[in-house]
């Protein structure tokens, strides 16, 4: 086995699991020498074009699960393969790492096909497969929402590489916000005609208005049906605002103490997974706050905040 390709997978092991040890790196090496039937003295550059798209190909394969790669995803992609190009003695230059990255992405022969063998090579080792699983929640996470379709992918890739409905559990917590949480306040904005990042006075202003337009006052002397149709608008608007300015308790783990605590708008807290330092927003965007660092969520309720501390 070509030592490159060990020294190589450390590198993938320590960057997309953290601290997983060296053995994650040799079952990367391990299987991509494997796969490889190129004459011994291939030229190290090919060795690094070779192991940087065994780690694309399923970076790229959630980011395309709803149908397009964004920019988010795109630059996050290219920071985790650039950090792994720096292991080579002859790294790519940054121009064929973009030339790497677009031919992969318009070859979606090239993805399937390289995805079983990445597939095939990680199912045998545990740790390997939850690192490469954390990579790719974290590219869903890259803008902000991860939705049906990267959740599905998701959910099928966990499976594909042995790991348990626990293990796909873990990095849930980490990286989703469930429907109930994330979608009924953006359901709520719009009931209220407000864009996902629409502020407390937009919220205050948006909902007098339609109050005042809805009121069953207002509507007394119209025809039975049409108050009706009012008094149920009104029943959902008042819904949605009191569920955007009724406070929320949310914890997360303070920077000044490193201690998990209900939050206040503004306060620095470090993430639960990396320690990366942040600022929070304020309270109406709390529930789709993310690490600027790693793109797990930073805020959780105080049981879900306290065991992902503890790990």
């Amino acid at each position: 086995m070509a030592w490159g390709w060990k020294l190589a997978g450390a590198v993938v092991g320590g960057l997309l699991g953290g601290p997983v040890g060296v053995g994650i790196g040799m079952a990367v090496g391990h299987g991509l020498d494997n796969i490889d039937n190129q004459p011994t003295g291939q030229n190290r550059e090919d060795d690094a074009e070779g192991l940087l798209q065994a780690v694309l190909v399923p970076l790229l394969s959630i980011a395309k699960a709803d149908g397009e790669i964004t920019p988010r995803e795109n630059r996050l992609i290219k920071e985790l393969l650039s950090t792994i190009n720096q292991s080579f003695d002859e790294e790519l230059s940054e121009y064929e790492l973009d030339v790497l990255i677009e031919k992969t992405a318009n070859d979606d022969l090239a993805i399937r096909t390289v995805l079983e063998v990445v597939v095939e090579v990680t199912k045998s080792n545990h740790d390997l497969a939850q690192s490469l699983l954390k990579a790719c929640w974290r590219v869903g996470a890259a803008d902000l929402d991860i939705n049906a379709a990267e959740l599905n992918w998701l959910m099928g890739f966990s499976e594909a590489i042995g790991l348990s409905e626990d293990d796909f559990m873990i990095y849930a917590l980490i990286y989703y916000r469930p429907a109930n949480d994330a979608t009924s306040h953006e359901q709520a904005l719009s009931m209220l005609g407000l864009p996902n990042d629409a502020g407390l006075e937009q919220i205050k202003t948006a909902y007098r208005k339609l109050s005042q337009k809805y009121h069953p006052d207002k509507h007394s002397h119209l025809a039975p049906e049409i108050k009706e149709l009012a008094a149920h608008k009104f029943s959902e608007i008042t819904e949605a605002y009191k569920l955007l300015t009724t406070p929320t308790p949310w914890y997360g783990k303070l920077a000044s103490s490193y201690t998990v605590e209900q939050v206040s708008e503004y306060e620095i807290v470090s993430c639960l997974i990396c320690e990366q330092k942040n600022r929070l927003p304020s309270s109406e965007h709390y529930h789709a706050v993310r690490c600027g660092k790693c793109q797990a969520l930073l805020l959780h309720n105080k049981e879900v905040a306290e065991m992902l501390s503890a790990d």
